[in-house]
């Protein structure tokens, strides 16, 4: 996306925002039909706690992470963005990155170590 931004390329931009909030819907989707069926609560045992509250608090910065992306999709139709003026944009990218950095150390947490 900030590959597309650099290069003038608006619409591919506007591709990759709406793919990666696309994404992370259904990050959202798939963890609330995951937490539907699960057969513990948080307040089952350690290990619920602390799966209901990491993947709570990912969950809530992937929420945040899709409004940014929101944002960003109708800022860039504004003409105060322009290739040269992208610097919010590559910060956005930076925390999705991490983001999911994050949610790697977390499954590995959650699911294979257990």
């Amino acid at each position: 996306m900030t590959r597309a931004l650099g290069r003038g390329r608006y619409r591919a931009a506007h591709g990759w925002l709406a793919s990666g909030v696309v994404c992370g819907v259904a990050f959202i989707v798939i963890a609330l039909v995951g937490y539907s069926k699960n057969t513990f609560s948080i307040a089952s045992n350690a290990y619920g706690s602390l799966y209901y509250t990491m993947t709570g608090f990912h969950l809530l910065h992937v929420a945040a992470g899709i409004i940014l992306l929101v944002g960003l999709y109708f800022a860039l139709r504004s003409p105060a963005m322009t290739a040269n003026q992208r610097a919010g944009a590559e910060a956005i990218s930076y925390y999705w990155h991490f983001v999911f950095i994050v949610w790697v150390g977390i499954w590995c947490a959650i699911y294979l170590i257990r």
